[in-house]
C-alpha cells in the first residue's frame, strides 16, 4: 500500500501529539525502513526532531487509513514545506467513523483498568486499545457477567501518576475472547478530559516506543 501511495502522491494529513498540530502534504517515497513526506507548514512551523511522534491519515481505495510512527529526521524545503522521513509503521488501520484510531496498548504497559457496574460489582481489566472517545477491555471469565451491551459503567483508569475516571456505556460484548467494546459519555468535567488525554498521550508514547526499538 505505501509503494502505490507514494507512486500516487496521495495527500495524506501529518499530525504531532506534542506539538497538538496538524499539517497537509503527500507522500514522496518509501525506500528500505522509512516513507517520506513533504508538508506544508501553516501557523505551526516546526522542525520535528528524531524519535518525534506522528500520526499519518489519509485516503487508499475510497477508505480512510491511519497508521501511527516516529520520525527518523526532517528538513526544511524552500516555500514553508517540510520534508519528514518517518518509519515505516508496523501496521496501518482503517479509521473509524467516531475517532481517528484507537492505540493498542501493549500487553506490559502500566495501564490499570477497573469496571464499575451500577450495582457496584467492580472488575479488574486489561486495556487491548484507546482513544479519549473509547477503549476495548478484555476481563476475566468470571467477570464478564458485570454488564451487557446497551448497560452503563464508570471506568477508573490509572497509568503512573495519572488518574482518571469516566462513566462509558458497553457498545459490544465479545463472549469468546471476553472483551468489552466502552464509548466514553460526554463529560463537562475539564480536568477529567484533561486527565484522559493524559493518560491516551502516554500510552501513544509507550506503544510508540516499542515500535521505534523495532526499527
Amino acid at each position: 500500500m505505501l509503494v502505490l501511495i507514494c507512486e500516487g502522491n496521495h495527500s495524506a494529513i501529518v499530525s504531532n501529539t506534542e506539538l497538538e498540530a496538524s499539517w497537509r502534504g503527500q507522500f514522496e517515497w518509501t525506500e528500505d525502513d522509512t516513507v517520506t513526506l513533504q508538508v506544508d507548514l501553516n501557523e505551526v512551523e516546526a522542525v520535528l526532531d528524531p524519535g518525534a511522534f506522528c500520526t499519518v491519515s489519509f485516503t487508499y481505495e475510497n477508505h480512510a487509513q491511519v497508521f501511527l510512527t516516529t520520525v527518523k529526521r526532517s528538513e526544511l524545503l524552500e516555500e514553508g514545506g517540510l520534508a519528514i522521513e518517518m518509519y515505516i509503521p508496523d501496521a496501518i488501520h482503517a479509521a473509524g467513523r467516531r475517532e481517528l484510531y484507537r492505540i493498542p496498548v501493549p500487553l506490559d504497559t502500566d495501564l490499570e483498568v477497573q469496571v464499575i457496574s451500577d450495582s457496584g460489582d467492580i472488575a479488574s481489566a486489561m486495556a487491548r486499545d484507546i482513544n479519549t472517545g473509547g477503549m476495548r477491555i478484555k476481563l476475566g471469565p468470571e467477570a464478564m457477567s458485570i454488564a451487557g451491551v446497551g448497560d452503563k459503567v464508570d471506568i477508573r483508569l490509572k497509568l503512573g501518576d495519572l488518574n482518571c475516571q469516566r462513566a462509558a456505556d458497553v457498545r459490544y460484548k465479545d463472549s469468546r475472547s471476553n472483551a468489552l467494546g466502552l464509548h466514553f459519555l460526554e463529560t463537562e468535567d475539564r480536568v477529567a478530559q484533561q486527565q484522559m488525554r493524559q493518560i491516551v498521550r502516554e500510552a501513544e508514547r509507550q506503544y510508540l516506543l516499542r515500535v521505534n526499538r523495532q526499527h
